[in-house]
């Protein structure tokens, strides 16, 4: 028996659509299922609280964002399986787990699966300081402070992105709110601490921790990111003026950013980014889920890993 979880307004309300096409998918093959409708922001979570006290197997239907609520919810990883369905306009998870782009065929290996892969969970903390009462969040692709976080932040707040994605060209608003950003964007500094490694990063642009390859609609911040070896990859980049980012980023979709000035990569299982100016806190994203402006945060992985209903 499948609990399918559902994010009807998904890919601007395309979610229920797809879904009917699913359901007839898995009546003719004669998969048991039960099948719950998100309503409102959070229910997605609050449903994989309540199924995940005791051994199930989830499908979750959505966008990374949608994926990104569930495992908000989870809470019991040894003895949950999931299978997610992609139903959004970045689909960087899918990039990065190397999906098909046939939802017949995403299906089928999800059925089809016996041993379900391992896949780490990554930690957001994050606050004024180490010492303040942090607030906490999970991610599974990526987490980024400064401008991709910026950029997530507009990106929800635009009408444009409803807009394309109707035309199914929902990515080109991260592109455009991100040249917009280059040159817009206030600077801050930070301190970025990774397994005792320090960097001091001035006027920087952004630091992403990557559990998968692929952020912000395409982006391969992390070309060698590895989703189950307890580390985040981290793509690290400093002061660059604004003209060159225009040259920076487009090399970015291919992985080939590292060659830059003040672009660098590291890797760690923990990672702690501290704003040097208290007055000058910087956005913060888990897997584009914007979780304001802070000036503290701390990035590392659940002991746990999530059962994933896929293989590579």
């Amino acid at each position: 028996m499948y609990e399918i979880l559902i994010n009807p307004m998904s890919r601007s309300g395309k979610g229920r659509h797809a879904w009917h096409e699913i359901e007839s998918e898995l009546k003719s093959r004669g998969v048991k299922y039960r099948a719950h409708f998100s309503g409102r922001k959070g229910d997605i979570a609050r449903m994989a609280a309540e199924l995940t006290k005791e051994p199930c197997q989830i499908l979750v239907l959505g966008g990374d964002g949608t994926f990104n609520e569930f495992v908000q919810g989870v809470q019991d990883f040894d003895n949950t399986e999931v299978g997610f369905l992609p139903l959004g306009s970045g689909n960087d998870f899918c990039k990065g787990m190397k999906y098909p782009k046939d939802m017949d065929a995403i299906l089928d290996r999800i059925l089809d699966i016996d041993q379900p892969m391992k896949m780490d969970v990554g930690v957001l903390e994050y606050g004024v300081s180490a010492e303040d009462e942090l607030k906490k969040r999970r991610f599974l692709i990526s987490c980024g402070s400064g401008f991709d976080a910026a950029v997530c932040h507009y990106v929800d707040r635009s009408k444009l992105k409803v807009a394309l994605n109707k035309v199914g060209l929902g990515k080109l608003v991260y592109l455009m709110i991100a040249v917009r950003e280059i040159f817009t964007a206030k600077r801050t500094s930070v301190r970025l601490t990774s397994d005792g490694k320090v960097w001091d990063l001035k006027n920087y642009l952004f630091a992403a921790a990557m559990n998968t390859r692929y952020e912000g609609g395409g982006f391969m911040f992390g070309p060698k990111a590895d989703h189950a070896d307890g580390q985040m990859d981290l793509c690290l980049v400093g002061e660059i003026p604004p003209l060159k980012v225009t040259c920076v980023l487009p090399t970015a979709f291919a992985g080939k950013h590292f060659i830059f000035k003040n672009v660098d990569r590291d890797r760690a299982k923990e990672t702690i980014i501290e704003a040097v100016d208290k007055d000058q806190p910087f956005f913060l994203h888990t897997d584009g889920e914007v979780m304001g402006q802070h000036t503290y945060a701390r990035i590392s992985s659940e002991d746990k890993q999530l059962n994933l209903l896929w293989d590579m």
